[in-house]
């Protein structure tokens, strides 16, 4: 029985060595495709924090920021999308969201580090939310402003202050009326709308969904690997985007 058991394991892992330092690296087999035994104990500990879920939603955003960035997933699931959905039952875009909210809470705290003035660090998702389309200067910038109103700020204060702080960059980007003209008027020229870039990271968090989808779909018609090469280098890169251009 026990040499039964001893087969079993050896089918189940095999070794190589590493090119660089010679080491036996052991691998564990899934689905047709491998992750390190260093990986696959990494991605236990990802999966025990979601699990845990809510001591603290850093933990888990930062756990789902190295599921993905790393593809902790590909042993099992063939994008971040499928695994976020079957193993979590969330979307994608709501994993980023956590992730955002994350990076927030990361923008405030190391502002706090280093700034005698006071600003109020989002304790939780819905708080950070709110400040996460905003550029990280303004995310400070925001925060400050809520500790001067509340002690113990809530999701409504962090909006109130974050859509403030959208008037106020609006309006400065406003250009001054033209004085009318007696003489004569000529309507002016419609602005030509700007489609090269994202109005928010909401765009930008529907175009990952897009995104997905698509490499979903490559990864299953013969002959595309191409494709999906350049639409999981797409996903890193809008990814990269959403992180402020970061990572």
């Amino acid at each position: 029985m026990k040499q039964t058991d001893k087969t079993a394991s050896a089918a189940t892992k095999t070794e190589r060595k590493d090119s660089v330092t010679g080491n036996e690296i052991a691998l564990v087999k899934s689905s047709g495709k491998t992750l390190t035994a260093a990986e696959q104990k990494q991605l236990a500990q990802c999966e025990t924090i979601i699990k845990q879920g809510l001591r603290a939603f850093l933990d888990v955003a930062a756990a789902l920021l190295e599921v993905r960035d790393r593809e902790l997933f590909r042993a099992t699931h063939d994008t971040f999308q499928k695994y976020c959905a079957e193993k979590w039952g969330i979307t994608s875009r709501h994993a980023n969201r956590l992730v955002l909210a994350g990076e927030v809470v990361k923008n405030v705290t190391e502002d706090q580090l280093v700034s005698n003035i006071p600003a109020a660090v989002p304790q939780n998702e819905a708080q950070a939310r709110e400040l996460a389309a905003l550029p990280k200067e303004k995310q400070v910038e925001v925060a400050r402003e809520v500790s001067k109103k509340s002690a113990n700020p809530t999701a409504k204060d962090f909006k109130a202050e974050a859509e403030k702080a959208g008037k106020v960059d609006e309006d400065e980007g406003d250009e001054p009326d033209e004085k009318p003209r007696v003489t004569s008027y000529t309507p002016p020229t419609p602005p030509v709308p700007n489609t090269s870039q994202p109005k928010s990271n909401a765009d930008l968090e529907k175009l990952m969904e897009l995104v997905d989808e698509a490499e979903t779909l490559a990864r299953k018609i013969a002959g595309c690997d191409d494709a999906v090469k350049i639409l999981h280098d797409l996903s890193k890169a809008i990814t990269r985007k959403l992180n402020g251009g970061s990572r």
